[in-house]
């Protein structure tokens, strides 16, 4: 269950070693961004910039990542978008066609 929804962007020159709660912290010179996970379970989540991985858009006030952040190798396995700088969540529904559609394409490999 998410419980932290809105966060501030802050444009930082390097991560700090340690985030806090509703802070996005957005580094260019390295690209990343990185933030306590949304559900408030308190691990920290970074995410690599990369066109071929997420995508970043700033409008000078709000943070938006595409696409979405699937937390399932932490305990919580939380999932969800950051959308303007809010974290809106993927419903579990979604993860099952997700995870389902994987398992058609490995067994079609195999």
């Amino acid at each position: 269950m998410i419980k932290q929804k809105k966060y501030s962007p802050l444009i930082v020159d390097s991560i700090p070693a340690t985030l806090q709660d509703g802070i996005l912290y957005v580094c260019l010179k390295h690209k990343i961004v990185s933030h306590l996970c949304a559900c408030g379970c308190g691990h920290r989540i970074d995410t690599p910039i990369d066109p071929d991985e997420w995508r970043i858009t700033y409008d000078g006030e709000t943070v938006s990542l595409w696409p979405s952040i699937g937390n399932y190798d932490i305990p919580c396995r939380s999932h969800y978008f950051i959308t303007n700088s809010v974290a809106v969540p993927v419903g579990k529904e979604q993860y099952l066609k997700k995870k389902k559609k994987k398992r058609w394409w490995l067994f079609y490999l195999w």
